[in-house]
């Protein structure tokens, strides 16, 4: 995080209030303590909702709307605009990133509230950790259970794993965040893979059993995929709510709201 904040004090990085874009690591064990040294702050109540066991990492830029609401598309965007992407920066973007002479190896460049993605082709996954079983109980995708333990120097490749990397085939395992998982679907579909109608209806009945109007609940599931747009959703949601005790989140709202943010 302080190399990340010097890179952004350097570029002189600053919301569209003209204060400095900020990155914060808040453990679910200490964040009230955490939160007090950054005087000066403002925190939601969703940024502080931390489970004890996690470590987030917060970006306070406020999003990168223009005043008119309109969000810049990609080309428009230096890379270090998108700090709060995370899983869906693109392979292109990390390419020119990684490839710029006189520059340091596995310097950070990416951000968002689970992960650090650092040049060179290394990404620090911080939402979960433990044993390679317990870890990849929260994982989406069959192909994304092979692992490395540096330790002991073994390699683990699982059948079902290969046999899905070879096929290109997503094989839908069940995880925390179906959400995430079904935004990330486009992304592997952009590479070529391919996926029955089976995987989606795992996802899609997953997704039923959660309590999407809630904001917390919803910027959760939406953490690492496209979150400079999606936090203006959630940021709309919570103001409205702030506003109107009333305030109902009903299907009109969210897709008037989305095809805003999104068109």
């Amino acid at each position: 995080m302080k190399q990340f904040n010097i890179r952004l004090d350097e570029k002189k990085h600053e919301n569209r209030f003209n204060y400095k874009t900020r990155a914060f690591v808040l453990d679910g064990e200490t964040v009230e303590e955490d939160v007090k040294k950054y005087q000066g702050w403002v925190w939601s109540s969703g940024m502080l909702d931390i489970e004890k066991e996690r470590i987030k990492i917060i970006i306070r830029s406020d999003g990168v709307a223009s005043e008119d609401g309109n969000v810049p598309s990609d080309d428009q965007l230096d890379p270090e605009d998108l700090i709060t992407r995370g899983d869906d920066i693109s392979d292109i973007e990390l390419e020119k990133e990684t490839s710029k002479e006189k520059k340091d190896k596995y310097r950070p460049t990416f951000l968002s509230p689970n992960a650090i993605t650092l040049s060179d082709d290394i990404q620090i996954v911080i939402r979960f950790y433990g044993e390679v079983d317990v870890i990849h109980e929260n994982f989406d995708y069959i192909h994304c259970t092979n692992s490395y333990d540096y330790h002991h120097d073994e390699l683990n490749l699982p059948s079902a794993a290969l046999t899905a990397i070879i096929n290109k085939e997503l094989i839908y395992s069940g995880s925390r965040y179906p959400v995430c998982s079904l935004i990330r679907l486009r992304k592997f579909l952009k590479r070529g893979w391919h996926i029955n109608a089976g995987q989606i209806l795992k996802m899609s009945f997953q997704i039923s059993q959660l309590e999407l109007t809630d904001p917390v609940v919803l910027e959760d599931q939406l953490v690492g995929v496209d979150t400079m747009y999606f936090l203006q959703l959630i940021g709309d949601i919570e103001k409205q709510q702030k506003n109107n005790e009333n305030f109902e989140i009903t299907n009109d709202y969210i897709l008037s709201i989305i095809d805003r943010i999104f068109n």
